[in-house]
């Protein structure tokens, strides 16, 4: 995320009423959260669509912050996990 990405979605947000942390505090490179995509829309009213297509979600939950590395697209993130003798195994 550039500066200006982050300027643009704290504009929008503050036009919702949302204040965003500042952008060395936020967390990147991970997962947040989860929804369910339930439509693809290629037209809303809504200042948060910038088109030519978007996704409509339900559902959606924050998680606690995981790291995994980035990819384009959809994938099935893979997470590190625990050996019994405590070390970690990717």
């Amino acid at each position: 995320m550039t500066r200006a990405d982050y300027d643009g979605a704290a504009m929008l947000a503050e036009a919702d009423g949302v204040t965003l942390p500042p952008l060395e505090a936020l967390e990147r490179g991970g997962i947040v959260g989860q929804a369910e995509i339930v439509d693809c829309i290629n037209y809303s009213t809504s200042h948060w669509f910038f088109g030519p297509y978007a996704f409509v979600l339900e559902n959606a939950r924050p998680l606690p912050f995981r790291p995994v590395p980035g990819k384009l697209g959809f994938f099935v993130p893979t997470y590190p996990t625990e050996n019994k003798a405590g070390g970690t195994n990717v």
